[in-house]
């Protein structure tokens, strides 16, 4: 299966969130600031395992 060129993009970016000190809610914020970076994981990864479909 080859993998479409917005599906890296998209786990690019996604990795790149999560790992980034600059959040939408900050990750000293114990709970919440840890729920936006699972969220940002698990869109990219469906969005990986769509294949990048619409």
């Amino acid at each position: 299966m080859k993998d479409s060129g917005f599906v890296t993009y998209i786990l690019i970016l996604a990795l790149l969130y999560i790992i980034s000190p600059i959040d939408l809610v900050p990750d000293v914020i114990p709970v919440v600031g840890w729920a936006d970076d699972v969220a940002v994981g698990l869109g990219a990864g469906a969005v990986a395992l769509a294949g990048g479909r619409k």
